[in-house]
């Protein structure tokens, strides 16, 4: 494809000189070579050989239009006094022509090289900056799982840290509840000594008691004595 384009563009240029009209180079091939390669995707060493044959060869089409228009300087010189005036009006026309033709900007040329270095180079910090934001996505990507690692193990912990604690509490609701029948039992016994069965209560303590000293002795004698005066 790009040689098909480069081919017309010389034969337009070819036919060009053949009218004896001078163009420049026009940036349209150059737009049509970019957009074919950017649909085709061909590799970038050929588009650059490309480039570089299509300003040889446009530099070549200008110095032959340089000398084809000194020739036809020469040639208005020399043959001008044979001319006729139809004949020097039409090519005063054709000269203010290809006059304006050399200045008007849309034939204008421009080196597209500088511009493909330009590209090169923020190309190649585009692909720095890339390498370096794949570096810092892999790392916050790494600190990320960390980080969810440890949340599901302090989540972990904590469930178990509840499950310790529900089981404290029932254990400690079955304890309150023994200790509470035990003081219930202990009062329905305090009652029931309180009707009539604390003097058989303590003749059973004070049996087997006889082989205490006297002062025991005598301190229980007076224990029973206030039992009996009680009852």
């Amino acid at each position: 494809m790009l040689n098909t384009l480069l081919a017309q563009e010389q034969t337009s240029t070819t036919s060009s000189n053949s009218n004896g009209v001078m163009h420049h180079p026009s940036t349209s091939t150059i737009k049509t070579i970019a957009s074919s390669s950017s649909t085709t995707t061909p590799p970038l060493e050929l588009v650059i050989t490309s480039v570089i044959n299509l300003i040889e060869r446009k530099s070549k089409d200008r110095e032959r239009q340089t000398s084809s228009l000194r020739n036809i300087d020469s040639s208005i010189r020399k043959e001008g006094m044979w001319m006729t005036l139809d004949m020097i009006r039409e090519l005063d026309l054709l000269v203010q022509t290809m006059k304006m033709t050399l200045y008007d900007p849309n034939y204008a040329y421009e080196n597209p090289l500088p511009g493909l270095h330009q590209l090169h180079m923020e190309t190649s910090s585009m692909t720095e900056s890339l390498e370096e934001l794949k570096e810092i996505m892999y790392v916050n990507k790494r600190q990320v799982q960390e980080l969810n690692s440890r949340l599901r193990s302090i989540a972990k912990t904590v469930h178990e840290v509840r499950k310790d604690i529900r089981r404290i509490n029932k254990k400690f609701n079955k304890d309150e509840d023994g200790l509470y029948s035990s003081s219930s039992n202990m009062e329905d016994r305090v009652v029931l000594l309180e009707k009539g069965q604390v003097d058989a209560r303590v003749k059973e303590i004070m049996c087997g008691l006889d082989d205490l000293d006297k002062k025991s002795s005598l301190q229980l004698k007076e224990m029973q004595m206030f039992w009996e005066q009680l009852c």
